[in-house]
């Protein structure tokens, strides 16, 4: 059930191990921005999965209402990091450029993307009915 997050979270961490190795050799100003801006997504996600994560597994592990709550509660908070407007656009903005970018910042741009299709805080009441659901 938790599966596939565990999956998306170390198919990331791959991601980032390559972005950094890649990140030796002169990069243009575009590559730099988006190497910065994964930088900080990708320690923003790292911490509200492994959050969200204990939370879900403390719920599963030892039922009460206040570990469902938690979960609940942080079940929110990943979907409204992920689907984050200003992530999206970023994201969205530095694909524009996706000539001038190396293929690995292109792939985790698109993750972003496909990580905030779950959660889309443009429709944040949508996104609170899926959590609480």
């Amino acid at each position: 059930m938790h599966r596939q997050p565990i999956l998306r979270f170390r198919f990331l961490c791959f991601l980032i191990f390559v972005a950094f190795r890649l990140a030796t050799f002169a990069a243009s100003p575009i590559q730099e921005r988006a190497d910065r801006f994964l930088a900080l997504a990708n320690a923003g996600y790292q911490a509200v999965f492994r959050v969200n994560a204990e939370a879900q597994w403390t719920a599963v592990t030892d039922v009460t209402p206040e570990h469902d709550a938690a979960a609940e509660a942080t079940g929110k908070a990943y979907a409204a990091f992920n689907g984050n407007a200003a992530i999206i656009n970023e994201a969205r903005d530095l694909l524009t450029h996706q000539k001038e970018l190396s293929e690995i910042t292109v792939r985790q741009l698109k993750q972003l993307l496909l990580n905030a299709a779950e959660g889309p805080m443009t429709n944040p009441e949508l996104v609170s009915k899926r959590v609480a659901a």
